[in-house]
């Protein structure tokens, strides 16, 4: 979701370096490898991300600017059944995000926790009986299948991102 966000913020012209999580987000940024960061700082429904408050309160990087996003769950996966599945990938939040729907649809599958819904795609990607929760955007660029889509637990889930960088100012 901080690349869509970053996608919808900065243009789809912009480039982009995808990092392993937040810590690695606001060490890029600090050491000048990239003028700009995105992070999620809080959501709707499971309140404030540390990592991502921790490493403001430590940097001398500045909030640029702060984005709302509602927030889609999809379920991905390789395979057509979901019979099939046997591990759900996700980001921490997002498995969080989405129990109701993992209990009443997935009741026995082990729910693994991922550093990104990214990461989460593309270890679905490489296994066989596995799936992720990620954004409806991470299928086309993942090449997985779309099971289902809007599986949050509500449907007002919303994220609120920070840009960080250096300087005063919005970029």
């Amino acid at each position: 979701f901080s690349h869509l966000v970053s996608r919808l913020h900065f243009g789809e012209s912009s480039c982009f370096f995808p990092q392993s999580g937040i810590a690695r987000v606001f060490d890029e940024v600090e050491k000048g490898s990239v003028d700009w960061g995105v992070v999620p700082v809080e959501n709707s429904l499971e309140g404030s991300v540390n990592l991502t408050l921790d490493s403001l309160m430590t940097t001398m990087l500045h909030i640029r600017a702060e984005i709302f996003l509602r927030i889609t769950h999809c379920l991905l996966s390789l395979h057509k059944r979901l019979e099939d599945i046997e591990k759900i990938y996700s980001h921490p939040q997002a498995l969080a995000q989405c129990q109701v729907w993992l209990r009443a649809n997935l009741p026995d599958a082990a729910l693994i926790e991922m550093e990104s819904t990214a990461a989460a795609a593309q270890k679905a990607a490489r296994e066989k009986k596995g799936a992720a929760i990620c954004s409806p955007a991470a299928a086309a660029l993942y090449g997985l299948n779309v099971f289902a889509e809007g599986i949050e637990d509500k449907s007002s889930n919303t994220t609120r991102f920070l840009v960080i960088g250096g300087g005063e100012g919005k970029p």
